[in-house]
């Protein structure tokens, strides 16, 4: 990608992966959230949408351009404190553990720890998974469908007052996806034909 061929198919693929993949921490994300409006739990707070993007239009577009920024510093920065930590540590395996582990550190919250521990474990396997199997660009795609998919409100219920804020964000999430899905499959056809 750096090199200007964004074109790759390989680049699709990261596109596709971490399109996936934070989806994945986006939904474990609501869910820890939502779990304290369907039951009755102590010392959890649900965390609404991010007040920005239910203003103004170009509150919401500012704050889909800020996961791209956010995104990216994550990758690079998981990325050199995992190269830190194998320099330090010699052991590839020993390297790795360590850094999921201040994955998880930062991915825990405070209010309920039973509660969070299990979905922060599920973002820092995720997210180590994103770096170690696909590399930096489908961990920056990874945190940025998740932060966009945690921002903005959810609802296909045009009814809704921010219905728009949603539909819009669907829009970027899906036109992500349909690149990665054209560049994966380079020159072939999109439906094959016998």
């Amino acid at each position: 990608m750096l090199a200007g061929k964004l074109r790759d198919p390989i680049i699709g693929r990261d596109f596709l992966v971490g399109g996936l993949l934070g989806s994945l921490m986006a939904l474990g994300s609501h869910v820890s959230n939502a779990l304290p409006t369907w039951f009755n739990l102590v010392g959890q707070t649900t965390i609404p949408a991010n007040p920005n993007v239910l203003g103004s239009a170009s509150g919401a577009i500012a704050l889909l351009l800020n996961p791209i920024g956010g995104g990216l510093f994550s990758a690079f920065a998981i990325t050199f404190t995992l190269f830190v930590i194998r320099l330090l540590v010699r052991s590839y395996w020993a390297s790795v553990l360590l850094t999921g582990f201040l994955v998880l550190l930062t991915s825990m919250g405070g209010e309920n720890l039973r509660l969070e521990t299990p979905f922060a474990i599920l973002s820092s396997v995720i997210i180590m998974f994103a770096l170690l199997r696909f590399g930096i660009l489908a961990l920056a795609v990874t945190a940025f469908t998740s932060a966009v998919l945690t921002s903005f409100p959810i609802t296909l219920d045009l009814s809704r007052w921010y219905a728009p804020q949603s539909f819009f964000m669907f829009a970027v999430i899906v036109a992500m996806l349909a690149y990665g899905i054209r560049t994966a499959l380079g020159n072939r056809p999109l439906l094959a034909s016998d």
